[in-house]
């Protein structure tokens, strides 16, 4: 029921993107990187809900930002991996972080050669050139995956607790 709005919301989302900034990247790119974020925070979403049910609403506000915090722009993913082991772990598993590289890499095909060295250093010192645009996308579509096994796995423990007995 919920798959034509992971369908459509990126669309909606691109649109307006395009309007305010000028992405070197194709619209394809766009839509894919786009649709990969729908498909992790939508399951993201199912599971938060289950874990924090009265809190729901303040644990899906605050889970957005303590990955964007884990992305790896400021502090890079070299400064995290350096500094904190807990750090660089979290950015490890943050959908904001495969979805920053994604976007970085797919902008940085596109820059005409005499800036590319420029984009290729910047590359290097913020971490992104350790994986490529297809292990970004399968990251997130496979974190997006394991949010939902993991609300799945939850539905079915509600389910033989004594919530749902009669």
């Amino acid at each position: 029921a919920h798959f034509p709005f992971i369908l459509i919301a990126p669309v909606f989302f691109a649109v307006f993107y395009v309007a305010f900034a000028a992405p070197r990247c194709s619209a394809f790119d766009l839509y894919n990187g786009l649709l990969a974020i729908v498909w992790c925070c939508t399951g993201a979403g199912y599971l938060l809900s289950m874990l924090f049910n009265n809190k729901a609403q303040l644990a899906c506000t605050v889970f957005p930002l303590i990955a964007t915090m884990f992305a790896g722009v400021n502090p890079t993913l070299k400064n995290l991996k350096e500094t904190s082991i807990i750090g660089y772990a979290v950015s490890t598993v943050s959908y904001a972080r495969f979805a920053t590289n994604f976007f970085w890499l797919k902008q940085a095909e596109n820059f005409d050669d005499r800036l590319f060295p420029n984009v290729e250093t910047t590359t290097v010192k913020h971490g992104y050139d350790q994986l490529t645009g297809g292990q970004c996308l399968l990251c997130l579509w496979s974190i997006g995956l394991l949010f939902r096994l993991l609300a799945f796995f939850k539905i079915r423990a509600l389910k033989n607790s004594h919530v749902f007995k009669a």
